[in-house]
């Protein structure tokens, strides 16, 4: 199942967006100015991944319900001209954003939304050279702010 994106909004978005804690807001207001010269379309709170089981007896309504309740969420989620770019957002981050992560990425290889490659990036305010390590073995890029 491709990724539900959802409405197009700009990195300039007024308000908290949709989903997003406030702790998360706080790292996606510092963070977001790095990308204002590149103008990405922006979605926020993608879900992605299959439906749970357990939604097929209930009617179309319930089972549209059922998989936004269930689907893996991405945080931000930019699209370029050249690629498309998943965002976590984690306030003291540890090891499971970039299990989190490396999820989203098989969920979106199985099912793209188009042939532009994926890459992926950890915001987060915490300092951890591990983690960081971690993060570049895989190819996420880690963002401190």
């Amino acid at each position: 199942m491709s990724p539900d994106l959802g409405p197009e909004y700009s990195l300039d978005i007024g308000r908290i967006p949709p989903h997003m804690s406030s702790e998360d807001y706080i790292l996606f207001q510092r963070w977001r100015p790095n990308y204002y010269g590149l103008k990405p379309i922006v979605y926020y709170d993608v879900g992605i991944g299959p439906e749970q089981h357990g939604a097929e007896k209930l009617d179309q309504n319930l089972q549209t319900m059922w998989r936004r309740l269930n689907q893996k969420r991405i945080d931000v989620l930019l699209r370029f001209p050249d690629r498309w770019h998943i965002v976590e957002l984690r306030d003291r981050s540890n090891a499971n954003a970039v299990g989190r992560l490396l999820i989203y990425e098989q969920l979106w290889k199985e099912s793209p939304p188009d042939a532009l490659p994926v890459t992926m990036e950890l915001v987060t305010n915490w300092t951890d050279t591990s983690l960081k390590t971690l993060c570049e073995a895989h190819r996420i890029l880690y963002t401190h702010v």
